[in-house]
């Protein structure tokens, strides 16, 4: 690996190698906002990204032949929110950190993607917290793994994929590396929920804007190695105008995990134009129609057999509302991610005119 400097960080007169620490990262099917502008397919991270370190030293006894493990209390010191880049294959960060000189002394790794999200001073659209009441900042000298505070942008634009990693690199020494030594391997998962928005072709309907309401907007990660997501709080409506449709895609929303509420609706405007059969008024009449608020739980399954449709967004999956829109009815299809990692399964709901 390539990395940007040279110079060595020593920790407290402990006794450290000259082997560099060097990273790579897995990420399943990544999509990113923030740094490549539109969803990106592959199995790893879009190039020219950063994203964060935590690195937590752990202290053994020399000579015991008993390698420190991870515990709550262990601190992030060794590295704090060390940013790395990821360019044309490598990964560079400043300035290097070495590994440990023997093999009691091991560090524990976790790391968050998009970098650009967090700023120190927890103004950023990722807060990190040592709490889960989030009312104390995440500091060096913090114990444990952070509590994630995070509130999804309105514009769909600025909403980001978060991704977190599975906190896999715990008690790490030079030689315990997989699959290369000296190389702590990230695997990021999605945090949050792809839900996109999808016009069925062939229908003559045009779109003109959408909304969904009553979608929770914040949330605390209260662990971060799950991506389990409590406390849910304030509700938001989320409204595109002037829609412009690509490749049958309306819009693409990166949301809150969370259970689907009663009272949560999406709500369509669109036009269908049809052409007139009188000669005496030969100009196309336009149809405007409005869906109404539906429900996002009155879903059945495509085969209309099972009643129940989508109670949840989970994080890691995709979920796909296909909507098509006809003088009589509108119909919605929900194309819903059953497997982690952006994988597909299908539901749908009709709603009269």
């Amino acid at each position: 690996m390539l990395l940007a400097s040279c110079a060595k960080v020593e920790m407290g007169g402990r006794a450290f190698s000259d082997i560099p620490l060097s990273f790579s990262s897995y990420s399943p099917r990544p999509v990113s906002r923030v740094d490549a502008g539109s969803f990106v397919s592959g199995t790893s991270l879009p190039d020219s990204c950063t994203f964060g370190v935590f690195a937590y030293f752990q202290e053994g006894t020399v000579g015991t032949g008993t390698p420190a493990t991870w515990s709550a209390s262990r601190t992030p010191g060794f590295m704090f929110d060390q940013k790395v880049e990821f360019f044309e294959g490598d990964y560079n960060y400043s300035s290097v950190r070495y590994w440990p000189a023997n093999e009691e002394n091991t560090i524990s790794f976790w790391a968050y993607y998009p970098y650009v999200a967090y700023n120190a001073d927890n103004s950023g659209l990722v807060k990190f917290y040592s709490n889960e009441a989030c009312t104390s900042a995440y500091t060096k000298s913090s114990t444990g793994l952070p509590y994630v505070k995070y509130t999804v942008p309105s514009n769909p634009d600025d909403q980001i994929d978060l991704l977190f990693d599975g906190f896999a690199n715990k008690n790490k020494t030079y030689d315990n590396c997989t699959p290369t030594p000296g190389t702590v391997q990230f695997n990021f998962r999605h945090a949050l929920s792809w839900v996109e928005f999808q016009i069925i072709e062939g229908t003559g309907a045009v779109i003109n804007s959408m909304s969904v309401s009553n979608i929770k907007w914040t949330g605390v990660c209260t662990d971060v190695e799950n991506r389990t997501w409590t406390n849910q709080t304030d509700v938001a409506t989320f409204s595109v105008n002037d829609v412009t449709v690509s490749s049958s895609t309306i819009c693409s929303m990166l949301l809150m995990p969370q259970t689907i509420a009663n009272n949560a609706t999406l709500t369509i405007n669109y036009d269908i134009t049809f052409e007139s059969s009188d000669p005496g008024h030969p100009e196309p009449i336009v149809y405007k129609g409005n869906s109404g608020s539906v429900a996002l739980k009155d879903a059945t399954q495509a085969n209309g057999t099972t009643p129940a449709g989508i109670s949840a967004w989970e994080p890691g999956h995709h979920y796909i509302y296909k909507i098509r829109a006809g003088f009589e009815r509108i119909e919605f299809e929900e194309v819903v991610d059953s497997m982690d990692d952006w994988s597909v399964g299908a539901s749908n709901i009709s709603v009269p005119e």
